[in-house]
């Protein structure tokens, strides 16, 4: 990959001479910008904007140069307004005007009636190509709120409507040299901040929580069986006959059985039998006694 800047256009109407001295005074790589960057941080002959920040006057060569702009040229018309590159609409006009097929244009106001019919019109031809017409009015400005808007809409609000018109024709007619730039005096203007804002990021899947997978595997598990109610036996006791498992009822005639519990031994694989068990403890006891 070369480091090579990209060439800047030649303007129409440069005197003799000049363009040599312009390609002396020109970097041709990223070295020597950095180095003219550096040297322009320091001086009071670039906007404040620049001042101490070569990095930003590297950026601002070459988006000039991609667009014919010499150094010199790009740091005083690119500003950067809401994070992108403008051009001021003089500037604008220069980069159409030095295009092959500039074939010129037309400016001028039409008022019918009150005042917000008053409309700046511009007219920007192209070799070959039929003309490029745009319009704005004081009611068009209106209705996009920028009227009476303090800054260069209250203090020169004819020129703001003449810029945002030719703004609006030169965009239409040169594209291929305006590559999407739009002019700084409508870029100023464009909403900005957190309710004009739209989330662009990418959604990044996050990895689920402790709790949220304990939730997830228990709605998965099936649902139980309730267990059959233990059967009260203290209650049959004092009923005086043993109960039918089935019904609940009294059996007639038939002698209640003793429980009989019985306790696994891990690792043995045997049962033995509570009532054996206390049988053995209570002989120990005796013989003890004995």
């Amino acid at each position: 990959m070369s480091d090579d800047l990209p060439a800047v256009l030649e303007a129409p109407g440069m005197p003799a001479g000049t363009g040599k001295l312009r390609d002396a005074m020109m970097p041709r790589s990223m070295g020597e910008a950095l180095e003219f960057a550096k040297a322009m941080a320091n001086s009071q002959f670039v906007p404040r904007a620049f001042v101490g920040k070569p990095q930003e006057i590297v950026a601002a060569i070459m988006f000039g140069a991609e667009i014919g702009l010499s150094p010199m040229q790009a740091l005083r018309g690119v500003q950067i307004i809401n994070g992108q590159p403008a051009v001021y609409g003089d500037t604008l006009l220069a980069i159409c005007q030095s295009h092959p097929k500039w074939a010129g244009k037309e400016e001028f106001f039409e008022k019918e009636g009150d005042a917000d019919s008053l409309t700046a019109i511009c007219i920007v031809r192209r070799k070959g190509e039929p003309d490029a017409k745009a319009k704005f009015s004081v009611a068009d400005a209106k209705k996009a709120g920028l009227w009476g808007k303090s800054g260069p809409w209250a203090q020169y609000p004819s020129r703001m409507l003449k810029m945002r018109a030719r703004s609006f024709a030169l965009r239409d007619q040169f594209a291929d040299a305006l590559r999407g730039i739009i002019a700084a005096e409508e870029a100023e203007d464009l909403p900005v901040g957190p309710d004009n804002a739209r989330d662009v990021s990418p959604k990044v899947a996050t990895r689920p929580s402790l709790d949220d997978f304990a939730r997830e595997q228990e709605a998965r598990r099936p649902t139980q069986e309730p267990r059959q109610a233990p059967i009260d036996l203290d209650a049959a006791d004092d009923a005086g006959e043993p109960l039918d498992e089935a019904s609940g009822e009294a059996q007639d005639g038939a002698a209640a059985e003793p429980a009989t519990f019985a306790l696994v031994i891990p690792g043995s694989g045997r049962a033995v039998a509570l009532e054996a068990m206390a049988d053995a403890r209570d002989g120990s006891a005796q013989r003890e006694l004995v």
